[in-house]
């Protein structure tokens, strides 16, 4: 079996695509550009903030006071209604800590700490946890995944990532790591090509696991 389990935050664990969403639809909104959720399913769903408005609005002189307002907006909409946490991820964090799993968080988030404190899950969330301020490159780069990895003292090869988007899924690939991709957010058609293994919930994950050498 593999010797650590390293998960995305945002569509695995915590269902936070709709505040996402809802953000880049308001600051780019502020722009002058429409940023409907196809288009940020499309665009920016896995990928990093920085990453997100370089493709949207070009290298600009403000774009740490950008960066600023996008996350004012989400944490305006964590305060307002917390967030959703994906099913199956208590049970899951649960049963991977009964197993004693090495288990880490690696996400394209600058916030990651905000988002599992409103979804309520701040005492089941692993001591490890990897985000964008942490490496120099977002994903579909493999920095988080690598870091995490050298965290719990795994080799990349050794550790299963768990993603719900195609560029998470190529971070995890490019890290060398086992992938699954989870269908919350991406229809299967857009996962399969880029995963070692797709499932459609959380608790089938253990499936997965138990079965790989």
């Amino acid at each position: 079996m593999p010797d650590a389990l390293l998960l995305d935050l945002d569509g695995v664990l915590v269902d936070s695509a709709r505040v996402h969403a809802a953000a880049w639809e308001s600051l780019f909104a502020e722009h002058g550009i429409a940023f409907g959720w196809e288009r940020y399913r499309l665009e920016a769903n896995g990928r990093s903030r920085g990453a997100v408005i370089r493709a949207v609005l070009g290298h600009r002189s403000d774009h740490q006071a950008l960066m600023a307002r996008k996350a004012a907006l989400v944490q305006e909409r964590l305060d307002l209604s917390g967030c959703p946490v994906v099913e199956g991820a208590r049970a899951l964090l649960v049963e991977a800590r009964s197993r004693r799993i090495p288990l880490a968080i690696a996400t394209a988030s600058r916030m990651p700490h905000a988002l599992v404190q409103a979804a309520g899950l701040k005492t089941l969330a692993p001591d490890v946890v990897v985000d964008r301020n942490m490496v120099d490159r977002g994903k579909p780069w493999p920095d988080v995944y690598k870091l995490a990895a050298k965290m719990l003292g795994v080799s990349p090869a050794r550790c299963l990532v768990v993603e719900d988007s195609p560029a998470g899924l190529r971070a995890g690939r490019a890290a060398g790591c086992i992938t699954v991709a989870l269908t919350t957010t991406h229809p299967r058609a857009d996962l399969q090509t880029q995963s070692d293994h797709v499932i459609d919930h959380l608790s089938q994950l253990w499936t997965v696991w138990d079965a790989l050498p």
